[in-house]
């Protein structure tokens, strides 16, 4: 667990300050300074000495003057026990590092720990050390900060050494009160825990006379003004929905969540019967019983007969059915292992997986189906329409107004191989036969797929997948003309499964009749699922009504973190999709895991705590104008008053926006291409994937600039909104759409940048004469090939925009060199070159960006030179349009927030009206905080 706690009255997680000690330091004793070390290491430049007065007495002073390097505080070696859950924390005060004195510009520095973890029976072996968080420390203002973590020792580890590591800027920063403490072993470890009480349900007799007078339910999404708007029974309502528990539903909250004003409740159910339990309709080849469907439907309806009813449905075949037909519909890799899987994916296997009468967990093992498979589609269909058949027909069924349909590798049909490091795929018979069949339909002609593969001799009947050593490349692009089999290839690995999807969707359409919503989980394109990259394709299909995607976990998702939801929100509002974050929060009313799981999930105790998670992040999806599910997987983890309370906000603000009927409105615009994450082609591309996509989206969330994001496809939208600046994330492929779309942009004081290597697939730019000259023509910015070298890079003095870092990556690839006079230089390459520059064309700006993962004072201080609406400044989450303002602190202190325009503001937590009429707000926060608050045009006078 890692948490910055600020230092005042509320509760704090765990343990509390007062329980025993371990091990400490207080910098008072003077045989303390036996205990610890401190010295800069990587070429840092620092000064590292006690100091007195600063509120704690004698505090250690580590005033790191530069960049490059970083400064470690260690400690002696600290006897542990083996097995056993242990916490760590220290005071912080960065009284110094606030830049504001000197240049304006906060420290972008990071502060955390590490866990150097030894045995005195194996002297010499090696063990991995144990990091804490690694995020920036912002300035506190001169308040004392608390940083902690926890973390469990292994079986033959009875030593640690705890570093503090100060790192990736300058920093002067004061530390005090370092402790260790026990947390204990599993038996020992007992964190606050309120046990869910069951719902009380009406008589069933009851509640089947009231939805006997109800009408069948309908829902449909109509566009109202510019907005996609839910419509229930015929009524404009909203997206702010409730996802119970199936496996334990007496503690489904349903009527709570219901007399909160949340309408639909979901109905988490799996298709396959003995897949993750005894419960399923597919029994077997040609095999359904639908007798448990129906008392599912009734638990809800018995807690709220008026709640409109939609299946989270888990379209997983019975256990045993991929093992038929000669395993063809098994997912199979070059050298003839099967996938082996549970819910998500265990091993590559020969052998097969044990019967499933002779396995004792919930969650058998058995094969990994192929998605595309069309012996899958055919099954699985007709069960569908079954299913579909029996609810049209069913008197709960009438509550019904749709499905989610989904399924696979953790419930959201990744790929089976997706995250275990085979990146060649699926070498099955039903995907090679699937393959083919999406390639008759790209490209129609046989003519067409010859000169797109460069291969004179291929057909639709005889094309094949890729081998692996082609797939296996050292070079960083699949670029050239002959890769396109290869890029078709991983395009097909996400395409296939919509398509599945697709038809799942339009089979239930078709068989309930009525109209009715259809969604699915789709992480898209900023989430690193290599599988999930056609969400322009999933909306071209106009099958689905939503899209959900999840949020992060980890520091990202504890108060202190920005939030961070994987969607390209704002191009789902142009195709008219709305799109869910699942909140899948919990709390002491979850059920505990280890400290290491409870920090993961962000499993929190207190209503502050749970309140600024709830806030914060449904106040991203009001502000970029979508909605949000309450994702109860186990049941019961909103059941408290102080929770419901404020779920209740949530419903109050999405009430609010259905008066806005224009689409949300910001100054800048951000692009992601799907495309071209295909194109990155080595080893390295998971952590360009990563640092460029999604770690550049956290750093976007804390830059204090409001933006919208969108698939650089959508640039070429008629229905576009206008920004004044336009950052596109990973060009390396344009279509000629994009690229006609892009010039058209460069007018009316426009900026536009664009970062690493825009066009760098071949043909993107058909008049280029190479790569170069693409990156030139695309950008307005003369430059040449600058070789391989790292992506970090070195800020320039007096460049015009910031002094300070503007990123932090560590990763070598090809780039490109600023070769252009008139072009104003702002960051060098290692070796000197120029890799950033900007260039005043006078109608319109131009940024190149050579490396990538702006950090958020860039970003901050692009936004302000683009003459973009900048919130606040770089270090807090605000999330806003010209409806709603969200902030959530990253450091405590006052805040002064800057609204898009005048505007009347109403705190969505209290109700109480703030202002008649106002442009900005201004008042103090703790780190960890969120205020929100509805914004609408003042009263005229």
């Amino acid at each position: 667990m890692f948490s910055v706690a600020y230092a005042g009255p509320e509760p704090q997680r765990g343990i509390e300050d007062d329980a025993p000690a371990l091990f400490s330091v207080g910098f008072e004793e003077v045989e303390a300074a036996n205990l610890w070390t401190a010295k800069p290491l990587g070429g840092a430049e620092a000064s590292i000495r006690l100091e007195a007065g600063a509120g704690k007495g004698r505090s250690l002073r580590v005033e790191k003057t530069n960049v490059k390097g970083y400064v470690q505080w260690e400690t002696v070696p600290i006897p542990v026990e083996t097995a056993t859950t242990y916490r760590v924390s220290a005071w912080l005060n960065t009284l110094h590092s606030d830049r504001k004195s000197k240049d304006g510009t906060t420290t972008a520095a990071a502060v955390y720990f590490m866990i150097s973890p030894s045995s005195s029976k194996k002297t010499g072996a090696s063990h991995s050390n144990i990091f804490g968080p690694t995020r920036p420390f912002f300035s506190s203002g001169s308040q004392w900060e608390k940083l902690d973590m926890s973390f469990t020792t292994g079986p033959d580890i009875d030593r640690v050494r705890i570093s503090l590591v100060f790192a990736q800027d300058a920093i002067d920063i004061l530390m005090d009160d370092l402790k260790l403490t026990r947390l204990g072993n599993k038996k020992d470890y007992k964190p606050r825990y309120e046990r869910p009480v069951p719902e009380t349900l009406m008589p069933l007799e009851e509640a089947k006379k009231i939805v006997a007078a109800r009408p069948r339910a309908t829902a449909e999404v109509r566009r109202v003004g510019q907005r996609p708007r839910l419509f229930l029974d015929g009524k404009e309502s909203f997206p702010d929905f409730y996802v119970g528990n199936a496996w334990r539903a007496q503690n489904s909250q349903v009527r709570e969540f219901g007399m909160a004003g949340v309408k639909v409740t979901f109905i988490p159910y799996i298709l396959g019967r003995g897949v993750y339990g005894p419960f399923g309709v597919w029994r077997g080849p040609g095999q359904t019983d639908f007798s448990e469907v129906d008392e599912m439907l009734w638990r809800v309806l018995r807690a709220d007969p008026n709640m409109y009813i939609m299946f989270y449905l888990c379209t997983d075949p019975y256990s045993e059915w991929a093992a038929e037909n000669n395993l063809e519909d098994v997912v199979t890799d070059w050298d003839g292992n099967k996938a082996i899987v549970n819910m998500h994916f265990l091993r590559w296997d020969k052998v097969p997986p044990p019967k499933p009468d002779a396995q004792k967990s919930s969650y058998i093992e058995r094969y990994g189906y192929v998605y595309a498979s069309e012996r899958l589609r055919k099954d699985t269909g007709e069960v569908l329409r079954q299913f579909a058949g029996h609810i049209r027909n069913s008197l709960p069924g009438k509550a019904v107004i749709g499905y989610h349909v989904i399924g696979g590798n953790d419930g959201q049909m990744f790929q089976w191989n997706d995250f275990h490091g085979n990146r060649c795929g699926d070498y099955s018979p039903a995907s090679l036969r699937a393959f083919r069949n999406w390639l008759r339909t790209k490209y129609r002609r046989e003519t067409e797929l010859k000169k797109a593969w460069r291969q004179p001799n291929v057909t639709f009947e005889t094309a094949e997948f890729p081998v692996p050593e082609r797939i296996g490349t050292d070079r960083f692009f699949w670029d050239r003309p002959e890769d396109m089999d290869i890029v078709d290839y991983k395009i097909f690995r996400s395409e296939g499964t919509i398509d599945t999807l697709a038809g799942y969707g339009q089979i239930l359409r078709d068989t309930h009749k009525s109209p009715i919503l259809i969604g699915t989980y789709y992480a898209g394109p900023a989430a690193s699922v290599i599988s999930h990259r056609a969400t322009g394709y999933l909306l071209k299909k106009n099958m689905f009504n939503y899209v959900t995607s999840v949020l992060t976990y980890d520091a990202i998702r504890w108060p202190g973190g920005t939030g961070k939801a994987h969607q390209a929100w704002s191009s789902l509002l142009l195709h008219d999709t709305f799109g869910l974050s699942e909140a899948d929060f919990r709390s002491w009313k979850t059920y505990p895991g280890t400290p290491e799981n409870n920090y993961h999930v962000a499993r929190v105790e207190t209503e502050a705590e749970s309140s600024a998670m709830i806030r914060r992040d449904a106040g991203h999806m009001l502000a970029v104008g979508q909605g949000i599910w309450w994702y109860d997987m186990s049941g019961g983890w909103f059941s408290d008053p102080a929770i419901m309370r404020t779920i209740t906000e949530t419903v109050n603000g999405f009430r609010a926006d259905l008066k806005n009927p224009a689409l949300p409105k910001s100054d800048v615009a951000v692009f992601i291409d799907e495309r071209s994450l295909n194109h990155v082609a080595s080893a390295n591309a998971a952590y360009l994937d990563y640092a460029g996509i999604n770690r550049q989206i956290v750093l976007l969330n804390s830059s204090g600039v409001p933006y919208h994001l969108y698939l650089q496809e959508d640039v070429a939208n008629r229905r576009l909104p206008p920004y004044k600046l336009y950052l596109f994330l990973n060009p390396y492929h344009l279509s000629d759409k994009e690229w006609n779309a892009i010039r058209s942009l460069r007018r009316d004081g426009r900026m536009l940048a664009f970062v690493h290597a825009p066009g760098i697939v071949a043909g993107s730019i058909p008049e280029a004469t190479d790569a170069a000259d693409a990156v030139t023509r695309i950008t307005g910015i003369h430059v040449k090939n600058g070789g391989e070298q790292s992506l970090q890079l070195h800020t320039l003095p007096g460049n015009g925009i910031m002094e300070t870092p503007i990123n932090q990556i560590n990763l070598k690839a090809p780039v490109f060199a600023v070769d252009d006079p008139e072009a104003k230089p702002v960051a060098a390459y290692a070796d000197g070159q120029i890799a950033v520059a900007f260039k005043d064309f006078g109608k319109w700006k131009s940024l190149f960006f050579g490396g990538v993962s702006m950090n958020e004072f860039f970003l901050n201080a692009l936004a302000h030179y683009a003459g973009a609406w900048v919130a606040a400044p770089a270090g807090n989450a605000v999330y806003g349009s010209q409806n709603f303002l969200t902030i959530h602190a990253l450091y405590p202190g006052n805040k002064e927030v800057r609204l898009l325009e005048r505007s009347e503001v109403t705190d969505l937590a209290t109700g109480e009206l703030i202002s008649r009429d106002t442009d900005r707000l201004t008042f103090p926060m703790k780190r960890g905080e969120t205020r929100w608050f509805h914004l609408q045009p003042p009263a005229k006078p």
